[in-house]
């Protein structure tokens, strides 16, 4: 007697095509018929929750009852969230030996620091800065220090809000002497201390919309994001985010990222390993 096997249906070159689109006009995010892997595994989870064949139901669900809660699980679903404490290293470097003393002598009259950690994921981004502002300058304690952490995916702004981290993620990028200074453990989890988690908020927002809504900061981190947009909204975000950085204020890209034949406006500048960018 044989078992019958049902097959989950594939995705076809036009659901592949609708899905497409509707990341990058929601998102921003640039997908393509080489990414049908991660479309089929990553729908394939929210099929798996709704009790659907496969990625194919999700989005022919999505044509016809886009609601926004349907719609935001999509996002959540397909947006990357890859991120780690102290990720890459050089620019958490250089914003401790360079950006962050000249910023101290340049705001001292107003006593108050801004930062954006754009697409922020689950936080660790935001945190490290945090943790990095408390260990290393003490000073700042009296300072009115703003850490913005904003992203689309609200799933993981939900979990950067709890500052909750497994031995996994704690693992990854964060010194032990850190680790056991700035968390308590909760079972197998790490949980942020107060003390620093005050130090950042975070929110739903999208980077294709207006960016000035957030306001000036002396300092964006926007890493590993660009990557996945077109020419046109790199250049949108870009000239945005240079008329919210005032004097001596900087921004840092990712490894792979450059304003170069994207923008003009800015002047790059390298300490060390680290390369950042500010208005001209």
């Amino acid at each position: 007697m044989f078992n019958i096997v049902e097959k989950t249906p594939s995705v076809s070159t036009d659901d592949m095509n609708f899905v497409c689109k509707f990341i990058q006009s929601e998102s921003g995010v640039m997908l393509d018929a080489s990414k049908l892997y991660l479309v089929e595994a990553r729908l394939g989870e929210i099929a798996r929750r709704e009790n659907l064949l496969g990625a194919s139901e999700v989005i022919n669900r999505l044509r016809l009852n886009p609601t926004m809660e349907y719609r935001r699980d999509v996002i959540n679903a397909m947006t990357t969230n890859e991120t780690s404490f102290f990720r890459d290293q050089s620019p958490f470097e250089s914003l401790k030996t360079d950006i962050l003393p000249n910023l101290i002598t340049a705001r001292s009259n107003v006593r108050k620091l801004r930062i954006w950690s754009a697409a922020c994921s689950t936080g660790q981004e935001a945190y490290s800065i945090a943790i990095l502002i408390r260990e290393y300058f003490p000073k700042l304690s009296s300072w009115n220090i703003e850490i913005v952490g904003t992203d689309i995916s609200t799933f993981v702004l939900n979990r950067a809000k709890q500052a909750t981290f497994t031995q996994l993620e704690v693992n990854r990028g964060l010194p032990a002497m850190l680790l056991v200074k700035y968390f308590t453990q909760s079972g197998s989890d790490w949980v942020l201390k107060d003390d620093v988690k005050k130090l950042a908020t975070f929110r739903h927002f999208n980077l294709l919309t207006d960016l000035t809504v957030l306001g000036a900061f002396d300092l964006i981190f926007c890493r590993n994001v660009l990557i996945y947009f077109d020419i046109e909204a790199k250049r949108q975000i870009l000239t945005q985010m240079r008329t919210m950085l005032g004097r001596e204020s900087s921004l840092f890209l990712g490894g792979a990222e450059t304003v170069f034949n994207v923008v003009k406006g800015y002047a790059r500048i390298q300490t060390g390993k680290a390369v950042y960018y500010r208005p001209e």
